[in-house]
């Protein structure tokens, strides 16, 4: 393919995209409550079983072939040109399941090599890679287990402090404290990045929210932004558009001043009233791990 050039330019010559690999990893995450009620999170790796995957495939359509773990990791993923391309189908396998597991999660990682950075209190760096989590949960209990129907997404209940406790069940993350920087390239401004907006469970109010309003950094959104050399004890100007939502200082930045905002932004769902409310499909979702 060949790159957009200037008036007057050659066009940069770009290399054509080719076959990609994947080098998965599938986790089948969940929890699972004893007869106490208590819940109790498990994970388990998939695992290399062959003869398991050909009876899979048996079960599931003769005439497509289901890729193995190491299968799908020597296979090259042709490009496609079209929604309707047959594509590459694997089969992901796991072992000694605790039959009392409901709400379920798996999280693929190896899809994409996007990461973000998150800084303690202490200065120290984890790294999180971004990957796709698909949810499913299985009405039913320990009896007859091949009869259960596993249902692709999350259940949802009229009774608000039930569907929290499905949120949380699922971890589903919340509104983020997101930052954002004035850029004079594009007339426009560029996203730094965020962090967790800390929200009560019960109120679904962010509790960091009044200091920013009087004007104070919360620890974590100042460890963050040390973290990409951001020094808020320098900043000036602070001052709250709107309150408990919307946030703007002044800092230098590269030599230049520059306006900074911090927005308390929803991901997944919003306070709406006593409960709250979703605003994206929550079958599947990226997440940071």
């Amino acid at each position: 393919k060949t790159g957009v050039a200037k008036e007057g330019e050659e066009p940069e010559e770009v290399a054509p995209v080719g076959p990609k690999r994947f080098l998965p990893q599938f986790t089948l995450e969940g929890l699972v409550v004893d007869d106490e009620g208590v819940y109790s999170r498990v994970q388990y790796r998939d695992e290399f079983m062959p003869e398991v995957s050909k009876a899979i495939q048996k079960f599931e359509d003769p005439n497509r072939r289901l890729l193995n773990q190491q299968e799908i990791e020597q296979a090259e993923f042709p490009v496609v040109s079209s929604d309707d391309a047959p594509g590459v189908w694997g089969v992901a396998v796991w072992s000694e399941v605790d039959p009392r597991l409901d709400y379920v999660s798996v999280f693929v990682r190896g899809i994409t090599n996007a990461y973000t950075i998150e800084f303690d209190a202490e200065g120290n760096q984890t790294l999180r890679h971004k990957t796709l989590q698909l949810n499913y949960w299985r009405p039913g209990d320990v009896v007859e287990q091949t009869r259960d129907k596993i249902i692709y997404g999350i259940p949802f209940d009229s009774n608000v402090l039930s569907q929290i406790q499905i949120c949380k069940h699922y971890q589903l993350p919340g509104p983020r404290f997101n930052v954002y920087i004035t850029n004079k390239e594009i007339d426009g401004e560029a996203y730094i990045g965020g962090i967790n907006g800390e929200v009560d469970s019960e109120s679904f109010d962010s509790l960091a929210a009044p200091q920013l309003d009087k004007g104070e950094f919360p620890e974590p959104l100042s460890n963050y932004l040390a973290g990409y050399g951001f020094d808020v004890t320098a900043a000036s100007g602070f001052k709250t558009l709107i309150p408990g939502e919307k946030w703007a200082f002044n800092l230098d930045f590269q030599g230049e001043p520059r306006v900074f905002e911090i927005r308390l932004e929803p991901e997944f769902w919003q306070k709406d009233g006593k409960g709250i409310r979703f605003l994206k499909r929550l079958e599947y979702l990226w997440v940071y791990r």
